[in-house]
């Protein structure tokens, strides 16, 4: 296949762990393609097996998947095996390098490739800062802190390397400011502007089956999935009708956990587990409902917000400083980790139909002033990063 004249661009991108994973990181992924693409570069996407089902969607051209081995669905499975995997049939000559991930099986190449072309650009993306986990996750639960240890320190290392990178782009003003100091200012660092296709959004039809409340993202601890339960076994109290439906995977063992949390809860005709979504299916089901509840302990700018917002929906959330900047309207913010003031909000929320339409226009003009082709194209250009 021949190099484009305006030279290749190589995206490395093996996150995924499901063929319908959607996240934040992607969504920046597929809109730096689609601009890329419409550009005349020819782009050359190294991904998991999952990507091409994903990307089914992107309304691109020009774009080549050479998939790597499928590592299943456990996440430090993935990480080793997909890390000791880095050999790829790959451009003589890329113009431009995108790491989509801060893993190091995403940065490892990436930096690789940079030092053998050190006229290509890199840009590499973080889009969540890890945490070393404390002495009580330790106890709580081993493994999980052995994962996320292993993460944090995988990421450290990745930010070594990006001192490399010709720029590095994150979600939020407070995540550039701390990227900025470990890479000591060697480093462009940029946020990158989030959006959505509003207009397209607004031409699919909702779903039939209606919801109360939608969960949208990933079946995980950081996401405060087992809050939510709780929190809705206390919303079923006041409306014993009240439906959730909680859209996204995760890891088997994980999910086993949650669904039995929900059964506990005595929540099997109250919270419905829809399993992974993606459009058109995903806006349906979205537009379905009447809020989104999203009390995750840890956001950069949590894209699955921004796209309920687009559907019109009223969210409330946990407390998280990468929110007061992003989402100006539209939103009911609650003391993080307080599953009662979670269900009081929720059920103010629900009981309030005033409130509830005031708060939905404010979603949706908030979505509608976020295009994403417009802020990708103004962001490239204003940086030089064509």
């Amino acid at each position: 296949m021949q190099t484009s004249d305006k030279g290749d661009a190589v995206v490395i991108n093996r996150g995924h762990l499901s063929p319908e994973e959607m996240s934040g990181g992607e969504a920046v992924a597929m809109s730096l393609c689609k601009h890329w693409s419409s550009a005349g570069r020819h782009i050359r996407q190294i991904c998991t097996a999952h990507t091409p089902a994903i990307w089914s969607g992107f309304r691109g051209k020009n774009i080549e998947y050479i998939t790597s081995r499928d590592a299943g669905s456990c996440a430090l499975t993935a990480y080793l095996r997909r890390i000791c995997s880095l050999e790829f049939h790959l451009p003589t000559e890329p113009a431009v390098i995108y790491s989509a991930s801060d893993f190091l099986y995403d940065v490892l190449p990436a930096h690789g490739l940079k030092r053998r072309h050190p006229r290509a650009r890199w840009y590499a993306g973080i889009y969540l800062i890890v945490k070393m986990p404390g002495v009580k996750k330790l106890l709580r639960s081993p493994r999980n802190f052995l994962g996320r240890a292993l993460t944090f320190l995988g990421q450290r290392l990745s930010i070594l390397l990006m001192r490399s990178a010709d720029a590095v782009f994150v979600l939020n003003e407070a995540d550039a400011a701390e990227i900025r100091t470990r890479l000591k200012g060697r480093v462009k660092v940029c946020v990158f502007p989030s959006g959505v296709d509003a207009a397209e959004i607004a031409e699919i039809q909702r779903s039939n089956e209606t919801h109360d409340a939608v969960y949208l993202g990933a079946i995980h601890p950081r996401k405060g999935v087992e809050d939510l339960l709780r929190a809705w076994a206390i919303v079923v109290r006041e409306f014993p009708e009240a439906k959730l439906a909680l859209a996204g995977t995760g890891e088997v063992k994980y999910v086993g956990e949650t669904r039995a949390l929900a059964k506990s809860l005595h929540l099997e005709n109250n919270a419905l587990f829809a399993g992974p979504q993606k459009s058109p299916a995903k806006y349906a089901l979205l537009k379905a409902a009447r809020i989104m509840a999203h009390p995750s302990y840890e956001e950069s700018f949590a894209f699955s917000i921004l796209e309920g917002m687009a559907c019109g929906l009223p969210v409330v959330t946990y407390d998280l400083p990468a929110y007061h900047a992003a989402y100006t309207g539209g939103i009911v913010r609650v003391e993080k980790g307080s599953v009662e003031k979670l269900a009081e909000a929720i059920i103010a929320l629900l009981q309030d139909e005033g409130r509830r339409a005031r708060l939905s226009r404010e979603a949706l003009d908030l979505a509608a002033r976020r295009n994403q082709d417009a802020l990708t194209a103004e962001f490239l250009r204003k940086n030089d990063f064509e």
